[in-house]
């Protein structure tokens, strides 16, 4: 078969914006949506011996020190420099210790503009791209977002990665997720080439092996954990409790009555039957008050994490059937 001919997944552009980029050092930024291969790009980059940070999340291989960075830069008024100050502090560090390093990021477009990237020395992109509705069934499995909403969002999501890249003169390897899967050898190549690494033989077997669906450690480690319950009524007060496991952030929770939404709540009150359980620091209690919505018996109660199909335990349960406590004294 005519090897041209052969549909490779990848795209490279352009292929050197800057001749001399090798000897003076680059940055390669990972990224693509989120749940689109992003960490199986990474994993193969750290074992062909690519510096992606020290203070690393490994499950999902991001460099916890810039993401905290980037994170907050989301919500500073673009005028400001705090974020920006500290941004570029990070970066001289890891320019001085290394000629060579990286970082993964998913929805690299939501954190930077693409002027943003001159803030790097010899900034290479490398984006995975994968099949939407595959991206929209991940996010619903581990993130409880309704699959519909997230594949429109993964849609326009991908725009917004393409629009990014159209924007960069920076190298660009966009390379599709399924053609990796496929050809795990190819892409360790591609990926490695396009990098300038030249891992040992017995490097790039361990290298393919990463390559591969639904690794068993991520399936375990990346789903979201929230648990919760509505546990009483007491003065026409819906009373429960809810947080995501191992954070301490108030969740934002939404009532539904007979299937509409009428408030949105935090949890976020002490309890300390929560902190003897072991959850967190105990602020995750909420109470609901159904005065102004003139709650009859016969109306179905529906607790969820705001923006997410996760449910809590005793949710959807008519309001006459949850115990009564009595008023307190």
């Amino acid at each position: 078969m005519d090897d041209a001919l052969v549909n490779r997944g990848c795209i490279v552009r352009p292929r050197s914006a800057n001749p001399n980029a090798a000897a003076e050092g680059r940055t390669f930024i990972i990224s693509g949506l989120a749940r689109s291969g992003t960490t199986m790009a990474a994993q193969v980059l750290r074992e062909a011996g690519l510096y992606l940070g020290t203070h690393l999340a490994e499950l999902v291989c991001e460099d916890l020190e810039l993401l905290t960075i980037l994170q907050e830069g989301q919500h500073e008024d673009r005028r400001g420099g705090g974020r920006r100050t500290m941004l570029d502090r990070a970066i001289a560090r890891r320019d001085a210790e290394h000629r060579d390093w990286g970082f993964k990021i998913p929805n690299i477009q939501g954190f930077l503009r693409y002027t943003d990237l001159s803030r790097f020395r010899n900034p290479h992109l490398v984006l995975i791209f994968r099949d939407p509705v595959a991206i929209a069934v991940r996010n619903g499995i581990s993130e409880y977002f309704d699959q519909l909403t997230a594949l429109s969002d993964a849609v326009v999501a991908l725009g917004s990665l393409v629009a990014f890249v159209e924007h960069t003169d920076c190298p660009s390897l966009l390379t599709s997720y399924e053609k990796a899967l496929i050809s795990p050898e190819d892409f360790v190549d591609t990926l490695t080439r396009f990098c300038g690494l030249d891992p040992a033989p017995d490097s790039r077997s361990r290298m393919a092996d990463l390559v591969r669906p639904n690794p068993e450690a991520y399936l375990r480690g990346a789903r979201r954990q929230f648990a919760g319950s509505v546990d009483a009524l007491q003065n026409d007060i819906l009373h429960g409790w809810c947080c995501q496991l191992d954070q301490l952030t108030a969740v934002t929770l939404d009532l539904f009555l007979d299937g509409r939404k009428t408030a949105t709540v935090q949890a976020d009150r002490f309890r300390e039957d929560l902190v003897a359980a072991g959850y967190g620091n105990g602020n995750h209690g909420f109470s609901i008050d159904l005065t102004p919505f003139a709650a009859d018996p016969d109306m179905v109660v529906r607790v969820k994490v705001s923006g997410r199909t996760f449910e809590l335990n005793n949710s959807g349960r008519r309001l006459g059937e949850y115990e009564v406590q009595p008023a307190s004294a």
